[in-house]
C-alpha cells in the first residue's frame, strides 16, 4: 500500500487532519501505521491538532536536504500550499510566478 511504502522510508511522520467532515482522524491513521508490517519504522510519529501546526512541526524537524512530503486529500494539500506560500517572502513569491 502507499501508506506502507511511505512508512518504510520516512524518518519522521507528522499526522494531522483537516476540518472536512469526511476527513480521516489522525489518531486512526496512527493506529493503522502501528499495525503495519514493515521492516523499518520512522524514528518518531507526531500527531497534531491542525494543519498549520503540522506544517510548523514538520519544518522544525527538517534537516538540510530533507524532503517534506504532503499526502492526503486535495483539501489538505491545498491548505498546506497556502500556509507555505504565505510564509515565503514576497520577493520569492514573485520569482515563482515568473
Amino acid at each position: 500500500s502507499m501508506l506502507q511504502s511511505i512508512v518504510s522510508v520516512a524518518r519522521v511522520l507528522v499526522l494531522t487532519q483537516t476540518n472536512v467532515e469526511r476527513a480521516a482522524l489522525s489518531t486512526d491513521l496512527a493506529v493503522r501505521i502501528d499495525r503495519l508490517d514493515v521492516a523499518q519504522r520512522p524514528e518518531s510519529v507526531h500527531i497534531t491538532e491542525s494543519v498549520a501546526e503540522a506544517v510548523a512541526l514538520a519544518q522544525s524537524l527538517q534537516s538540510p536536504g530533507d524532503l517534506l512530503l504532503v499526502t492526503g486529500s486535495l483539501a489538505l494539500v491545498g491548505e498546506v500550499k497556502q500556509i507555505l506560500a504565505e510564509a515565503q517572502p514576497a520577493s520569492l513569491q514573485k520569482q515563482e510566478l515568473a
